[in-house]
């Protein structure tokens, strides 16, 4: 029996935030009528960083456990939903906080996730347009959708 590679995959965006950290899997279909995209799973998770940060400047102990277990949970999810590519931006929280980029370098090195902390002034442009995350992960499914293309008439 011949399989057919399939004309899905499955990405995903994360969000750290001050108050929360959530993440969104779709799924990324090539059909006929160009790319079709489908929500798998999307799992929000309070951690209201900025509580510790806007107050005392750092994130604390029990915060910083949370955000490691919940990345870890996401991690899980990345690898049960078989994620192709994914974004994980962090906000105001990461940026102020004076231990943001140690724990950062913690969560990348442990957990061999690619977390990238935006600025200010991106996270505002993402704000004032709420479909920019969506248009991300939409060209990425372009680009792996073409670069499965190329491969499958190249062989």
């Amino acid at each position: 029996m011949i399989m057919e590679e399939s004309n899905s995959f499955n990405l995903a965006a994360i969000d750290i935030g001050s108050n929360a950290a959530r993440i969104l899997i779709k799924q990324v279909e090539k059909t006929s009528k160009g790319v079709r995209m489908k929500k798998l799973q999307f799992l929000r998770i309070p951690l209201r960083l900025g509580m510790d940060v806007f107050k005392e400047g750092r994130i604390g102990k029990e915060r910083e456990k949370m955000l490691i277990r919940t990345m870890k949970v996401f991690r899980h999810l990345i690898m049960l939903y078989d994620v192709k590519e994914y974004l994980i931006y962090a906000t105001s929280a990461f940026r102020d906080a004076k231990n943001g980029k140690k724990i950062l370098r913690h969560l990348r090195k442990d957990l061999k996730l690619d977390i990238e902390i935006i600025t200010g002034e991106e996270e505002a442009r993402i704000l004032r347009d709420c479909n920019k995350a969506m248009n991300i992960i939409r060209e990425k499914g372009k680009m792996v959708a073409a670069k499965r293309a190329d491969r499958e008439t190249s062989e």
